[in-house]
């Protein structure tokens, strides 16, 4: 089944690689030809109710409006402000939604749920698609620019803030580590790349999400595509 636009009542999916009116793409609605395990269950429910909480906090803090995005730079490194930024506890409560996507303890990691949805959707279509998100997750624009050392990624602030300060007191090297950043980087510049990695890297969240969102243990369960179009596309014009 072809449909032009996907909608939800939870999240605002409308025109979600769907493109323009000159250039429309479509999706594709099918049903799974196999019922998913207690374990896939799972980790699909998580998934759905983890990426509703998320967008649920990031429209409440207005994030998506965020701008004016100002860059100094200092003597060891730069310093990165950004106006409608949380301040640092109402910013915990971002984080804490986003470590479900991270933890290898949790059914919603991300990796996890595009490898479950593999297993389930076995086509070159779904494959192809989950292999660009994958690719993708985590890699964030403000990672192009030369104000910030190649070696810091959102991967790395993640893993190095989520271990040793909001979620964990980190192992020594995870402190060094900490030390050796805090050296070129304030405590406002680490928090601002971070709320903005979650900010940005949310559609890989949501375009997966629309994959998964109308599966239902008490109903038929509708999986759906992007349009062939959309995930063979450029990766630049599609995916950034």
């Amino acid at each position: 089944m072809r449909i032009e636009r996907i909608s939800d009542p939870y999240i605002k999916v409308e025109r979600n690689l769907e493109g323009f009116d000159s250039n429309r793409s479509y999706w594709t609605s099918s049903l799974l030809s196999t019922e998913p395990t207690e374990k896939q269950w799972r980790i699909i429910e998580s998934y759905k109710f983890r990426v509703r909480e998320l967008n649920e906090n990031i429209v409440d803090l207005r994030l998506p409006q965020i701008h004016q995005t100002s860059i100094r730079r200092t003597a060891n490194g730069a310093h990165v402000h950004a106006h409608g930024i949380p301040q640092k506890h109402r910013a915990k409560s971002l984080f804490l939604d986003f470590r479900h996507f991270l933890s290898d303890k949790e059914p919603s990691k991300f990796e996890l749920v595009c490898n479950t949805i593999q297993e389930l959707v076995a086509t070159d279509s779904c494959n192809s698609f989950l292999r660009n998100m994958r690719k993708d997750w985590l890699k964030c624009s403000w990672q192009d620019g030369d104000f910030i050392d190649a070696s810091v990624t959102a991967k790395t602030l993640f893993r190095v803030w989520f271990n040793t300060q909001y979620f964990h007191s980190g192992r020594d090297s995870q402190i060094e580590e900490k030390k050796q950043i805090l050296e070129r980087y304030d405590e406002e510049t680490i928090r601002n790349l971070l709320v903005m990695s979650i900010v940005e890297t949310r559609k890989y969240l949501v375009w997966v999400y629309c994959i998964v969102k109308d599966m239902d243990r008490n109903s038929e369960n509708r999986y759906f595509l992007p349009d062939d179009k959309q995930i063979r596309a450029d990766e630049k014009e599609l995916y950034r």
